[in-house]
């Protein structure tokens, strides 16, 4: 507890100073609002157009807000609590004679506070700051509200861009360089959150329980020293050359879906937008939650491997949302070799289906179909026969007949390498390709999930034309990407505030007790 020397009354006394002061905002406060009465007479008797008092009305809103922050900041004052103040453990701090200057810029504009800070003696690190733990002040200049627009629009739109836009619509000024530093300071607490993070309740989740995991390549930019003149050297890297992949993972649960090989063979080639009355409603995934990692050195200088990272996050996941094992594992990825050796090694006790995505099986069958067909109609009469014995289990004779064919029109070369090669990947994962059997126990057969989150948070944002990131800037993002896709954001953003208030604030329920002295 903090113990102030001097005593205070029970209930705060306005001063006439206070007053003063008080009356010296409100009446600037009144003249904005009669301004605002005002631009709106004059729109009706000038027939003025409606968005010239919108902008004037936002312009004196944001006014407003400005005056009643420094109506507070004027009535608090520099936080001065007496000239010597006991923190609990009986260590004494004196008021130390310098004011102590820190910007603050919150979305209605830019302010200087000075305030009294207590310590042992001048030079030392202060450590306690009254207004700032009475007001919960963030560690840097910007707001939680302004961090979190900021924040906000940069989860879908470049830094340059986000600042432009928080240009227009607030007035302020803020550097590129701020606005990543801010990002990777947000990030900071994601690992934390996910730790507090409960299990989800066992009557709240479906049957089967879904792991998935996929790479999806970012630009690693050159490093800061590296001359522009050096990316036209013939000989420099190949920009798609730069790229470091991060590991996307999910895990959720979701109920069985019991289909026909037919009745997925229709729905993959009805057209666009026609919808297919006579399949049951797909049942939505539960819980789902989402990680993503690159390779990476932490700020404790230790290395980490992202695809190991996530592959450690599935296994620990599915462990506590399934401790018993009782329901059904499914494990759906791409034949990625590193992909199958992970699971192989950070789950190779645990009972689960494994799954190859259908859709890489598909895509492969359409580039045999350039090889052998020579118009669009046969190449889909070609595909659809193929896939249709995929869905039924019959992997084999999609192989035999790729060869089959290659045999008799003598391919050789190249092409003939690119039928070896994909009659190689089915053969390595048929033992991943019984589509009738999931199909007539409900499991889903495709990775549609994490397709999507390698689309939603890397693609959409991380892979815009002339973009390249530092590996940290990287992670930050992918790291705050995932909490914004999954709908998490704002949950996040009110557990690091409380954090970060609870690191920077201990003594904030003290000061509450105490009565403060006002200003002025």
């Amino acid at each position: 507890m903090i113990a102030q020397n001097t005593v205070v009354s029970q209930s705060p006394v306005v001063s006439a100073s206070q007053e003063t002061v008080i009356q010296q905002h409100g009446t600037r406060l009144q003249a904005l609002v009669e301004e605002m009465i005002g631009g709106v007479l004059q729109t009706v008797q000038e027939h003025l157009p409606l968005h010239e008092l919108e902008r004037q009305t936002w312009a004196r809103l944001l006014a407003m807000g400005h005056e009643v922050l420094a109506l507070l900041f004027a009535l608090l004052g520099p936080g001065d609590v007496g000239e010597t103040v006991t923190l609990g453990e009986g260590r004494k701090l004196r008021r130390l004679v310098a004011l102590h200057h820190r910007p603050y810029q919150s979305p209605f504009g830019d302010f200087d506070l000075a305030r009294y800070g207590y310590g042992t003696r001048e030079g030392q690190e202060l450590e306690l700051v009254p207004l700032d733990e009475r007001l919960a002040l963030p560690a840097g200049k910007f707001s939680y509200l302004l961090q979190e627009w900021d924040q906000s629009e940069i989860m879908e739109a470049p830094f340059g861009q986000a600042s432009r836009i928080v240009k227009r619509i607030l007035g302020l000024k803020q550097y590129v360089d701020s606005l990543e530093q801010m990002n990777r300071q947000m990030s900071e607490q994601v690992e934390s959150y996910h730790q507090s993070q409960a299990v989800p309740p066992p009557e709240s989740e479906a049957s089967l329980v879904v792991q998935t995991i996929d790479h999806k390549g970012v630009i690693i930019r050159h490093p800061a020293d590296r001359s522009t003149i050096a990316d036209h050297d013939p000989q420099a890297e190949p920009r798609q050359d730069r790229k470091r992949m991060a590991a996307v993972a999910s895990v959720y649960t979701v109920e069985p879906y019991v289909r026909t090989p037919e009745q997925v063979l229709e729905a993959l080639f009805a057209p666009p937008g026609q919808r297919r009355s006579e399949i049951l409603p797909r049942p939505r995934p539960q819980h789902k939650r989402l990680r993503a990692c690159l390779s990476h050195v932490d700020s404790q200088g230790d290395e980490i491997n992202g695809t190991a990272a996530m592959f450690g996050w599935l296994a620990e996941e599915t462990q506590a949302r399934n401790p018993q094992g009782l329901k059904t594992l499914i494990h759906i990825t791409d034949g990625e070799r590193q992909l199958r050796t992970g699971c192989d090694v950070f789950q190779a006790a645990v009972p689960m289906v494994a799954i190859l995505d259908l859709l890489h099986a598909t895509s492969r069958v359409w580039a045999m179909s350039r090889l052998f067909c020579g118009d669009e109609a046969s190449r889909t009469v070609f595909v659809k026969e193929r896939v249709r014995w995929i869905l039924c289990g019959e992997v084999t004779s999609v192989v035999q007949s790729l060869r089959s064919l290659a045999t008799r029109r003598k391919f050789k070369g190249k092409p003939r390498a690119e039928v070896d090669k994909v009659c190689a990947y089915f053969e390595s994962n048929a033992d991943r390709m019984h589509y009738d059997e999931y199909l007539a126990k409900g499991y889903p057969i495709a990775s549609g999930v994490i397709e999507g989150a390698c689309r939603h948070v890397v693609k959409d944002r991380m892979e815009r034309t002339g973009m390249g990131w530092t590996v940290a800037g990287a992670q930050a993002m992918l790291s705050l990407r995932c909490l914004w896709v999954g709908d998490e954001w704002d949950v996040y953003l009110a557990f690091r505030t409380e954090q970060e208030t609870k690191r920077l604030h201990s003594h904030r329920a003290d000061l509450k007790e105490m009565k403060w002295a006002l200003a002025i």
